[in-house]
């Protein structure tokens, strides 16, 4: 009889950045991912247009990393005190969570709200998309 010890998954942390390259000044403490596919050209018009909408400013008040390396969200957590984050193309167990959520469903772990969301290149194709990511980021930011 075979039996396994663990049941969660293992995380290879010598591969992973301990230091994530980010951009922005963080006055609002609001950490912003975006992962697309290879060759999908990112461009900060649409996140930075949604964000307006919730009164925070995509270079003053966020920190953003499109992301090209692997990370540890820890680290993220521990160099910019980030108190919310959205993700745009990114699973949780990518970045070392092992939590399972669903795309648009705000919730709190470790000390910070998490929004997932897909990726920017499919939200923006999409009017049922741009809802959903909408409605969430009116919950997160408490916009009526």
């Amino acid at each position: 009889m075979k039996t396994s010890l663990i049941d969660y998954k293992i995380f290879k942390v010598e591969d992973v950045l301990s230091v994530a390259p980010c951009k922005g000044n963080n006055k609002k403490h609001l950490f912003i991912n975006i992962v697309e596919k290879p060759g999908v050209e990112i461009t900060l018009d649409f996140v930075t247009k949604v964000l307006s909408a919730v009164n925070h400013d995509i270079n003053d008040d966020c920190v953003v990393l499109v992301q090209t390396a692997p990370y540890l969200f820890r680290d993220i957590l521990q160099q910019y005190n980030c108190t919310k984050a959205i993700f745009f193309g990114q699973r949780p167990t990518n970045i070392g969570l092992n939590v399972d959520t669903k795309f648009y469903a705000p919730m709190h772990l470790l000390d910070c709200e998490l929004l997932f969301a897909y990726p920017l290149s499919m939200i923006e194709q999409d009017a049922a998309q741009k809802k959903l990511l909408w409605d969430a980021m009116k919950i997160m930011f408490a916009v009526a």
